[in-house]
């Protein structure tokens, strides 16, 4: 037989052993390894109970809305500006002096219409009524009703010689700047002196939008503005106490006689009662709370509206609320809940008997919750995990 054919029988016969020899070799790698391997069984995890803080917190967002008042009208004036009282960020109100023009200061007045016409003793009308309101409000002499009295025209001296009116015979109307408002922010001033002055209906400063309603939503619940920005503006940092549910429930300018108002007539954002014995809080400042407590009181408008961008449509806040005594932090994983509803966790006692207890969660929030009641105290081991059921009974 020639090498070359002896050679090729050898090839195929080491081929068909290694065809039938290596997939058992296989199957026995495994079968070895599997009796090697031991897996672990699952284990219960216990945590121990740690003690809550005195309060807790739950973030909500501040539904938002802005009005800019008309801009105040100069009256019929002739003459010169002499002096100009207010200036970008001045407060207007009743009283206050805005200008003076030709020797006369010319105060604000916010009341229900400007006036229009000179009162002399005996004159009647509703603006003699507006004209005693605006005595009262100086404390001055003033009269009652809609005559114009004595007392009045007393009074309308001493506003005259105030004003440093050399005729105060009679009430001029075009001593006062009438207000739309009871209260004003100058944004843009009008006014300058030695200019001659502004002819009636000229604007005489621009008012900045101010804060009217800040009602409190839950958190997210408000539609994202135009853009996709987030509508929560200026986020609260630093705040104390445990995080979780506090039991709380779920710009431009305008000089026209018009008002320019956000749209707050559809109401937006789920709403959020805050606990009767609880705080709420702008940036670490409490705010107060109407009657119902699910808006900010006026009141407490002012102090909101120093920390935000005027025309802002919303803003975070939290509802701060004190624990009950002897509230503990668990993960939210030893919380077992049954289909009524209850809650219970099941704690080890004496480090060896188990059993289950009812509790009551009063918080939660990223994973943890804050829990009364199940006669826990701080240290007690309850179970986290588990390779078994643990259902409340």
């Amino acid at each position: 037989m020639k090498p070359v054919h002896r050679l090729g029988r050898i090839v195929s016969g080491l081929g068909a052993i290694l065809w039938i020899a290596l997939p058992l070799a296989v199957l026995g790698s495994l079968l070895f390894l599997n009796t090697q391997l031991r897996l672990s069984a699952p284990v219960d995890t216990w945590v121990a109970a740690e003690p809550a803080s005195s309060t807790q917190t739950t973030p909500i967002e501040f539904s938002l809305a802005w009005d800019t008042p008309p801009a105040p009208l100069a009256p019929s004036w002739e003459g010169l500006v002499q002096n100009v009282y207010v200036e970008p960020g001045a407060k207007v109100a009743t009283g206050t002096k805005i200008v003076r023009i030709s020797g006369v200061d010319r105060i604000g007045f916010a009341g229900k219409a400007p006036f229009w016409r000179l009162i002399d003793a005996g004159t009647a009308g509703e603006d003699v009524a507006e004209l005693n309101r605006l005595l009262t409000e100086l404390g001055l002499r003033h009269g009652q009703g809609t005559t114009a009295t004595p007392a009045t025209m007393a009074g309308v001296d001493q506003l005259g010689a105030r004003l440093g009116a050399a005729d105060r015979s009679v009430f001029k109307p075009d001593w006062i700047i009438h207000l739309a408002a009871a209260e004003m922010t100058v944004e843009k001033l009008d006014l300058t002196v030695a200019a001659p002055a502004p002819t009636a209906g000229t604007a005489l400063f621009a008012p900045a939008a101010s804060l009217t309603s800040a009602r409190l939503v839950a958190k997210g619940s408000l539609p994202a503005p135009a853009g996709g920005a987030p509508a929560g503006q200026g986020g609260q940092t630093g705040q104390s106490g445990q995080t979780g549910q506090s039991g709380a429930t779920g710009s431009g300018k305008e000089t026209s006689a018009k008002q320019t108002t956000t749209d707050a007539s559809r109401p937006v954002g789920r709403p959020v009662t805050a606990p009767e014995n609880s705080r709420v809080l702008s940036a670490g400042s409490p705010l107060p709370v109407d009657g119902a407590r699910q808006a900010i009181a006026p009141e407490g408008l002012p102090t909101l509206a120093k920390q935000l961008e005027k025309g802002a449509p919303s803003t975070s806040g939290l509802v701060e609320s004190p624990l009950p005594p002897g509230a503990l932090v668990l993960p939210a994983s030893a919380v077992r809940t049954a289909p009524s509803g209850a809650h219970c966790v099941v704690r080890r006692d004496n480090g060896e008997s188990e059993g289950s207890v009812r509790v009551d969660v009063v918080g939660e929030s990223q994973g943890r919750v804050v829990v009364t009641g199940g006669d826990l105290k701080t240290g007690t081991l309850v179970l986290a995990s588990t390779r078994k059921a643990a259902a409340c009974e």
